[in-house]
């Protein structure tokens, strides 16, 4: 736990860096990693929000879901920058962080979870969002829902009355 907690800290002053600050929204389009935690958890220590947008989404659907969120950038593995070079919402995004291998004009993520300051959490209300998930749009335009810190922590709770979480 204290180590999820301090590459947590130190991404998010990689990414506070960048430009990130409380309130932008950031596209994540990882696997179900490690790094999409980090990046997740990073992300909300700033009160910024990530935006997961759905891997079976199509290229248009994509286009649509960034015209919606309005980010500020993208983190994503090195295959999909050439995906979204064909998608202009995303294309023209000026922070790109690639996860596993160097892209051009993008910032590793490897690199952001190595920054050397550690970065505070920034404090949100309950009802800020604390994230946003697409859907693939499959019977028509798709729709973002917006998850607040209440709805995360009451998720939680519940969560745990039920399994227990041990140590």
């Amino acid at each position: 736990a204290r180590t999820l907690w301090t590459l947590v800290r130190k991404t998010a002053a990689g990414f506070e860096s960048l430009g990130i600050k409380k309130g932008d929204r950031v596209l994540v389009f990882l696997p179900m990693i490690p790094p999409l935690y980090v990046t997740m958890f990073a992300l909300e220590h700033l009160g910024a929000i990530p935006v997961f947008l759905d891997g079976w989404a199509r290229r248009d659907e994509l286009g649509v879901s960034a015209e919606i969120a309005e980010p500020k950038g993208i983190v994503t593995f090195p295959q999909a920058f050439a995906l979204i070079q064909e998608i202009p919402q995303l294309a023209s995004l000026s922070i790109r962080v690639a996860f596993g291998g160097d892209v051009p004009q993008t910032v590793r993520l490897e690199t952001l979870m190595q920054t050397v300051a550690e970065r505070g959490t920034e404090p949100v209300e309950q009802e800020d969002t604390a994230l946003i998930t697409f859907t693939t749009g499959s019977s028509g335009r798709p729709k973002g829902a917006d998850r607040t810190h209440r709805f995360l922590a009451a998720q939680h709770y519940a969560l745990n009355r039920h399994l227990p979480y041990g140590v």
